[in-house]
């Protein structure tokens, strides 16, 4: 028993090693795990080596620099949206974000060094002025990238048009080869890739939007500081938990067709005429979410792209310690809804399934308040534990800090007017589970280090953090 507990220690060190989040003073808002550090750092180490083994020249230096940018240019080309092919992978949306960065990046400063270089040895003039303008198309593109969450509105234009254009620039910059020979080959290969990923999600996009007379629409509602967009789908999607979905409101604005927008699926439900509908909740924080907090019209076409996400095996736990903070409660529900499903169904272990949920304000908890209802009336069982931390603007003045109020049958729902401490949740959780546990995550950064700064690195305790963070988007 003493090996096995020292196994355990041992592997639980490991996995906090490698799945820990960088302090926030290097990674500022966003939660990157360590190991995600490597992989950059062994991608940054293969470029380098590849440019400086062996080289004997100039001449050979700027040759593998315009070789390996060519390369990097193949992998960037499946683009900064979310697509099919990237999930199908397994690749969260954050990750696939730093990635395309990353290497996005590296190819700018390789092209620019390359171009340099044969400034320096005098090529032709077509061929240095073609050089140019690919390489400040690109460093275009990766500037208006930096730029996305001051123009989200036009970034998805501008960033496809500048690589386009780069695209056109290297073809009459590259020497004339074989279309099969490197690195004209390369190109073929990043125009191919492009074009399979926008036609593959326009396939999508008109299968999800487009069938017979019906068209997908999408309804805006107002209230308590929230936009819950209801999506009326022309043909049934089958959504598993976590998961999230673009949109693109047609006739919002002038170039709203351009934009695809990310939510999490909050909620379906069968519909007017029997059709599947989603939820999803929105902040209007800037934006197409701003706008759609003030407008007086209520129905538009959309388009809708999805669902994504990476999706688990929910039957195997015995303990589901769901954490959401602010509209975060969105990405939680369907994981409450499925469980309660499969516990009905006899297909998992659940024992205890407990939602944590820190408020901004009380009226908040209105936004899900029906379907939390409906969840109340799943657990037949009683294994539905709800606690809402509540940090301000309470709505009875008799509420003090610190108050704690239980509802709803059987005192399944606690009320605790303040803020939430994770650490000590999780410590006390984590002391009584049962079987295998899960611990959810759809929380702002400061509420997600915290958790993760408790000991939640055992190797029957898998911690999953929503691939889609409204923090993020």
């Amino acid at each position: 028993m003493a090996v096995s507990k020292a196994r355990l220690r041992r592997n639980g060190d490991v996995r906090y090693f490698l799945k820990a989040p960088l302090p926030a003073w290097l990674s500022g808002q966003s939660i990157v795990p360590r190991y995600e550090v490597a992989i950059f750092l062994v991608f940054f180490a293969a470029n380098g080596l590849y440019v400086a083994v062996n080289n004997r020249s100039s001449g050979e230096a700027t040759k593998r620099l315009g070789s390996i940018a060519m390369v990097n240019l193949v992998a960037v080309s499946t683009g900064a949206h979310m697509n099919q092919l990237v999930s199908s992978c397994g690749i969260s949306p954050g990750l696939y974000h730093r990635l395309h960065t990353c290497i996005g990046l590296t190819l700018v400063v390789e092209a620019t060094a390359h171009i340099v270089l044969q400034v320096r040895q005098g090529l032709e003039f077509r061929e240095q002025l073609s050089g140019i303008v690919a390489a400040s198309l690109l460093g275009a593109t990766f500037i208006v990238s930096a730029l996305q969450r001051r123009l989200f509105e036009v970034f998805s234009t501008l960033h496809t048009a500048f690589a386009l254009g780069s695209v056109a620039a290297l073809w009459l910059h590259l020497p004339a080869t074989r279309l099969t020979q490197p690195p004209r080959v390369y190109l073929l290969a990043t125009i191919a890739l492009f074009v399979f990923i926008k036609v593959q999600r326009a396939l999508r996009v008109a299968y999800r939007s487009l069938w017979r007379d019906r068209r997908c629409d999408v309804d805006l509602h107002q209230s308590h500081d929230v936009v819950q967009i209801d999506v009326h789908l022309t043909r049934p999607m089958e959504v598993r938990a976590g998961q999230f979905l673009y949109l693109t409101v047609l006739g919002f604005s002038t170039f709203s067709f351009l934009e695809s927008h990310p939510f999490q699926i909050c909620w379906t439900e069968t519909g007017e005429g029997g059709r599947q509908d989603i939820v999803v909740l929105a902040r209007p924080r800037r934006g197409f979410t701003l706008k759609a907090s003030a407008k007086t019209r209520q129905r538009y076409r959309a388009l809708v792209d999805g669902p994504y996400g990476t999706t688990i095996s929910l039957g195997q736990y015995g303990t589901v310690l769901l954490f959401a903070t602010d509209v975060g409660i969105a990405g939680q529900l369907t994981y409450v809804r499925e469980l309660l499903r499969l516990y009905q169904q006899c297909m998992a272990k659940s024992r205890r399934i407990a939602l944590y949920w820190e408020l901004e304000a009380e009226e908040h908890r209105f936004w899900v308040k029906e379907w939390m209802n409906e969840m109340l009336a799943l657990d037949t069982d009683y294994i539905l534990d709800i606690r809402l931390f509540i940090r301000g603007d309470y709505l009875s003045q008799q509420t003090s800090q610190g108050t704690v109020q239980q509802l709803g049958s059987h005192n399944r729902i606690t009320l605790t007017y303040t803020s939430m401490d994770p650490e000590s949740i999780i410590q006390t959780e984590l002391s009584t589970r049962k079987g295998r546990t899960l611990v959810s995550l759809c929380t702002n950064p400061k509420i997600t280090r915290a958790v993760l700064r408790g000991n939640i690195w055992a190797d029957d305790v898998d911690v999953k953090r929503l691939d889609f963070q409204p923090w993020s988007s």
